[in-house]
């Protein structure tokens, strides 16, 4: 092969491969437009963040096994039912996978360290002045009327 033949050899597989990066690039632009290449870009950013493997991260949905650890919450494609990564947010280490309501109350439990005591505090609080729903009522004006029951049991309108 003469250094000619060589030069033209050379220049067709450069063009070859500078076609095939473009493609590559347009194919993988298109694909990450849809929602299965959005998600799985997402994983693998996801991943990369917490510095798991793959196989580390299904190790974890096995053990999972599709529900929250904390409240039962089963495991589902909705935004707040999906289950994500759990991580101490002072050292960066993953804890496991809980859904998504029970992942952004663990940082204010990190911060404010609560305890049991407060808790359940925290929650007869809540029962003792939930006020009984009943059926919505309309303002003159046709919208409905918001009304909160204070801790007298009076009503504001």
């Amino acid at each position: 092969m003469t250094s000619a033949q060589f030069a033209v050899a050379a220049a067709r597989a450069d063009a070859a491969q500078t076609r095939d990066r473009l493609y590559q690039r347009e194919y993988g632009k298109k694909w990450r437009a849809t929602p299965e290449g959005r998600r799985a870009e997402g994983d693998k950013r996801r991943l990369a963040k917490y510095g798991l493997t793959p196989a580390m991260f299904d190790k974890m949905v096995l053990e999972a096994a599709g529900y929250c650890p904390i409240c039962g919450q089963q495991d589902d494609d909705s935004k707040a039912g999906e289950l994500v990564i759990d991580h101490h947010h002072a050292s960066s280490a993953v804890r496991g996978l809980v859904c998504q309501t029970c992942n952004r109350l663990l940082p204010y439990i990190e911060t404010y360290n609560y305890t049991e005591e407060r808790f359940r505090a925290a929650a007869a609080y809540l029962k003792a002045l939930t006020p009984q729903t009943g059926p919505q009522s309309f303002r003159p004006d046709g919208l409905p009327s918001s009304k909160f029951t204070i801790l007298g049991g009076s009503n504001l309108v």
